[in-house]
């Protein structure tokens, strides 16, 4: 897949200027660094792949726990709203 990409980044390219580029040592070497570069990028791109799906991993694996944190800090809320309205009430009194 990669050789593809790589090659057909000279496809575009007439006989003439295959030619030129394979006579012309600084040319030739232009490109290989250009194919160089790209893989490079490629690799990359990979490494940055995998890393994102591993945290997307780990952080759906903390979702429960959330969800769950979630849910009892919502009652907690609910009782401390409750509690503020018992006491506003009883100094009313």
């Amino acid at each position: 897949m990669k050789k593809k990409a790589a090659l057909s980044m000279l496809n575009h390219l007439s006989n003439t200027d295959v030619g030129e580029i394979l006579n012309d040592d600084g040319r030739f070497e232009e490109v290989v660094n250009d194919i160089k570069q790209f893989k490079e990028l490629e690799s990359e791109k990979e490494v940055l792949i995998a890393g994102n799906r591993s945290l997307a991993e780990v952080n759906l694996a903390k979702q429960p726990q959330l969800e769950e944190n979630k849910k009892a800090l919502h009652e907690l809320s609910e009782t401390g709203c409750e509690l503020l309205r018992k006491l506003k009430k009883n100094r009313k009194k």
